[in-house]
């Protein structure tokens, strides 16, 4: 019970970005040492999905993918206030969607995709 406590413990830190402390590092380190040992087979699979896939890479930014990364962020709120009005107004007003527009844009996918927004097909 302590170790799975311990596991979601530092996974939410992690995805929320605090400090983790030293005693909650230590723990964590046990636990992988537990895992190398007993089953070394699921490291292996974690590597092999954490690396990023061609499909991932975006190569243009839509107004379709905009309003998905609008309403992931008003559900997380992981942007901060400015960046996501700026957002909403590239959709609402007549914007130019130059390089610096799409720099922007690009700049907050990136940020969102770190808390887990995935582009629906």
């Amino acid at each position: 019970m302590y170790t799975a406590f311990t596991l979601a413990t530092t996974a939410q830190r992690v995805r929320i970005g605090s400090r983790i402390s030293d005693a909650e590092k230590n723990a964590g380190l046990r636990i992988l040492d537990i895992v190398l040992t007993k089953e070394p087979e699921l490291l292996w699979d974690i590597e092999e999905s954490a690396q990023p896939s061609a499909a991932d890479d975006l190569s243009e930014i839509s107004p379709e993918l905009v309003k998905q990364m609008i309403a992931f962020d008003r559900e997380h709120k992981r942007l901060e206030d400015y960046k996501f009005r700026f957002m909403k107004e590239t959709l609402e007003k007549p914007l130019p969607w130059d390089d610096r527009t799409m720099k922007f844009l690009r700049l907050n996918y990136e940020k969102l995709k770190q808390y887990g927004f995935r582009v629906e097909k």
